[in-house]
């Protein structure tokens, strides 16, 4: 089956889904930046190979929103596009920025930094994803749950596993083990019965039941 890629856009979060394979195909970040700009080995090359952002740190990550997460030392910060350490590598781990906060890891729990490395909302979750639509993922335990920029729980942590939120829904695995879509109230409004599932994009998602992949509308039903 010749594999054809879409790129699911969740802001903070990109998802690159390769479909006729035998799993989607993860990518971070989201936004053109992912595109026009690659990690490599000495700094960030274009489309063509070519070095325009020299970064010799240990790790490189996708840019997103202007910030890439890089590691020096042993510690993560985030570099600007002209490859200049914008959050200094004073954190354990960390993830990209989106809505403009990034997901970062001290002293074993995470909590959410601005572009300049300040604290917006204290660490206090055992792992935390970027924002999209105005929540962010966050573990609590062995559970996740949702938060909102101040750091307020919106959706208790009650999902054995979740993705982020991408036109309203958001895909969450229930106590069945199955993976359905909740709006941003916590209510499952798609049915928790598919093997996988992934965030909306242009008004459909996709998912799997067992080794069948399909899309669905915003009411669970199958369509093109």
């Amino acid at each position: 089956m010749k594999q054809v890629l879409k790129w699911v856009s969740c802001l903070g979060i990109g998802i690159l889904l390769g479909l006729g394979l035998g799993y989607p195909l993860y990518r971070c970040p989201d936004t053109k930046e992912a595109y026009e700009l690659h990690p490599a080995k000495d700094g960030y090359v274009n489309k063509i190979g070519e070095i325009v952002i020299p970064a010799p740190y240990e790790d490189k990550r996708y840019f997103s929103q202007g910030l890439a997460q890089v590691q020096l030392k042993g510690k993560t910060g985030y570099i600007d596009l002209r490859g200049s350490l914008a959050v200094p590598a004073k954190f354990d781990d960390g993830g990209p920025f989106g809505e403009g906060l990034a997901p970062v890891k001290l002293n074993g729990k995470f909590g959410y930094v601005d572009g300049s490395g300040n604290w917006v909302i204290e660490p206090r979750f055992s792992l935390a994803r970027s924002f999209s639509n105005g929540l962010a993922e966050v573990q609590e335990g062995d559970l996740w749950g949702f938060i909102d920029h101040l750091g307020h729980v919106v959706i208790p942590p009650t999902f054995r596993e979740s993705r982020c939120f991408s036109e309203g829904l958001a895909p969450v695995v229930t106590s069945s083990d199955r993976w359905g879509y909740i709006d941003r109230t916590g209510r499952i409004v798609i049915e928790a019965k598919y093997t996988e599932a992934f965030p909306f994009s242009n008004g459909k998602a996709l998912i799997q039941v067992l080794h069948d992949r399909q899309w669905i509308d915003w009411t669970g039903k199958r369509v093109e």
